[in-house]
């Protein structure tokens, strides 16, 4: 009994559609498929979300009050009921919902109509593509550490001439420096991310020509520089942000005298203030920044001397690729320019500094840690001739 109604039910619904006036609705309305079971009794008008997958089952009843309905079922939704509509009940129209309507881009066109739901299977990747530059971009959760430690060697050597009595010599001087680059980083808000840095560890500097041979070493902190990265504008749109810091550096280290051409030290002796713009492009799967800033060195008495280093301009670019979702490569240039050194108010002749750096890097994702090993060439005599260390971040 059930299904021969059932079949002539369909037989009904067919001709019907068949027969309808093309003017019902727009051609984008009838292509839109139901999200819903919509019901409609025999004989009144069908919903404008029709669509061509679509099935109609018969629903029985008092046959004498006309209460028999045809139940419309979406594609959709007979994929998600499955083995209830292979024997379906009485009240198939009453079933509750197996999935949540969701609408796609601005939701319901304007017929009133919803667009299919989409389906998502398991969790998206998280992106880390941005973590080689976790210290100066604000990436932490509020409330949440970041730790680095690791390992890191310098060597910067250069020549010049000198006199010794009537005759020129060359002269030699080579600065070596091994320590642990420490690191904190805190998330304030969404927004801001303070940090604190010191180095640990040993410098020493040698000077030789035919007839000195000078070394001298020095082991203990270095500078401790701290301050505040600050998200200042994000474009969703194209997904550019810029980024400000500021930025503070205590004399906490051994310093290295300029005043003695051998000092050794892990520090400059002075306080310095400075801050940075940087803006930071996604093009997916590469990140692309550019910036630049500026530092401001105090002046300070050296036996007797005062002493105020050049004003320092920082500049830099570069990028980083994600080969996946664990490992981003990145390269940079680094630049600077810093202006000539005053003794007692009095300029030092070519005393002016022009360090240029190339920075070549791999941040790995692994086991709840970041490892980072990395390189840097001196592009000038003025730079680190080489600059190599791993840093490990928690």
């Amino acid at each position: 009994m059930y299904d021969s109604q059932n079949r002539r039910c369909l037989v009904i619904a067919t001709l019907l559609f068949v027969s309808m006036p093309l003017g019902f609705g727009t051609v984008a309305e009838a292509r839109e498929p139901s999200t819903g079971f919509d019901s409609a009794p025999i004989g009144s008008a069908f919903p404008r979300s029709l669509a061509l997958d679509d099935v109609f089952y018969f629903q029985p009843g008092d046959e004498a009050a006309g209460e028999n309905r045809l139940t419309q079922i979406s594609l959709a939704r007979r994929q998600a009921l499955g083995p209830q509509l292979e024997n379906p009940p009485a009240g198939i129209a009453d079933l509750p919902e197996p999935i949540a309507a969701a609408s796609v881009g601005q939701g319901a066109s304007a017929s009133g109509a919803t667009e299919s739901p989409i389906e998502r299977y398991g969790e998206a990747p998280v992106d880390r593509s941005r973590q080689f530059l976790r210290s100066v971009s604000p990436l932490l959760r509020p409330g949440q550490w970041q730790f680095d430690y690791g390992l890191v060697y310098a060597l910067q050597e250069f020549n010049f001439p000198v006199l010794i009595g009537a005759n020129p010599a060359r002269a030699d001087l080579r600065s070596r420096a091994l320590f642990v680059p420490l690191a904190v980083r805190y998330g304030w808000n969404r927004r801001t991310q303070l940090f604190a840095n010191l180095p640990v560890g040993w410098a020493n500097t040698e000077l030789a020509t035919p007839v000195v041979d000078d070394d001298s070493g020095k082991g203990g902190l270095g500078d401790c520089t701290f301050g505040i990265t600050r998200l200042l504008h994000q474009n969703s749109c194209n997904g550019q942000t810029l980024i400000g810091t500021l930025r503070a550096v205590a004399p906490t280290g051994t310093e290295a005298s300029p005043l003695v051409l051998t000092g050794a030290g892990l520090g400059n002796g002075v306080w310095r203030m400075g801050g940075d713009l940087l803006v930071v492009r996604s093009l997916d799967p590469c990140v692309l920044f550019y910036g630049a800033g500026y530092t401001y060195s105090f002046q300070r008495d050296f036996d007797g001397v005062q002493v105020e280093l050049g004003h320092e301009f920082q500049y830099n670019f570069g990028l980083g690729f994600a080969a996946n979702e664990r490992v981003t490569l990145s390269t940079a240039f680094l630049g600077s320019y810093i202006t000539e050194t005053r003794f007692n108010d009095q300029l030092v002749p070519n005393s002016d500094q022009e360090p240029l750096r190339i920075r070549l890097a791999a941040t790995i994702a692994q086991n709840c840690r970041i490892v980072e090993p990395f390189v840097n060439f001196g592009l000038t005599e003025t730079a680190p001739a080489a600059e190599l260390g791993i840093v490990w971040t928690r």
